[in-house]
Parts: C-alpha cells; sequence; structure tokens
C-alpha cells in the first residue's frame, strides 16, 4: 500500500488515502504532516502553501487612488458626503502628481 494525497478540483490538499501501488500512478504523493485543511496546493512537482508560487506582483499601470478618483467623478449623483469629502482632499493633495505619474508612465510605455 502507497499514501497518496486527495486533492480537490482546485488541486488543494484536503486528505489522503492507502492505495494499491498501481492506483498510486499519477496521483500526487504522500503530503506528509501536512496540514489537510486546504492550506496546500499540489503543483505537480511540490506542495506549496495557497499564496505562494505566483511570483513577483508588477505594479499595476495605473494608481488606485487615481482609479477611485476617477469612478468617483463618473459615479452619478448621491454619492455618500465622506465620499466627496475624500474626493476633495485627493484634489487638493494628490492628484497633480497621481496624473503627472499617468502621463510619465504612458510617455515610457510601462
Amino acid at each position: 500500500m502507497t499514501t497518496v494525497a486527495i486533492l480537490d478540483d482546485k488541486g488543494r490538499l484536503v486528505g489522503k488515502e492507502e492505495v494499491a501501488a498501481k492506483a498510486a500512478a499519477g496521483r500526487a504523493p504522500d503530503p506528509g504532516d501536512l496540514p489537510l485543511d486546504g492550506a496546500y496546493k499540489w503543483t505537480g512537482t511540490a506542495y506549496l502553501p495557497l499564496g505562494a508560487g505566483f511570483g513577483k506582483i508588477p505594479k499595476p499601470p495605473v494608481d488606485f487612488l487615481y482609479v477611485l478618483r476617477a469612478l468617483i467623478a463618473a459615479a452619478p449623483d448621491g454619492l455618500p458626503h465622506e465620499v466627496a469629502l475624500w474626493a476633495g482632499w485627493y484634489d487638493e493633495h494628490q492628484r497633480t502628481q497621481a496624473e503627472e505619474r499617468v502621463v510619465l508612465q504612458r510617455k515610457l510605455g510601462a
């Protein structure tokens, strides 16, 4: 008998079972003492914790606050008062800097 992993439909480790050696072919190997709560995934070569193995995430093409302000500007009337307060603060303190970054990113092709 050989111990193999039980994986859910997304490759997450959710259990283990004993199977005949022939039945173990092509299955994920024994996960050892890893938790069986779906916190690890089988990549085909190793078990990795969820959230790992994706590499470095690139910076977004446009600053989040710039996008948020653009959404607020495009939204219909009736937004909460706090949204208008934040938008005014952003316009006064960060808008010019964010706009300049967007122009520079477009110019550099980033």
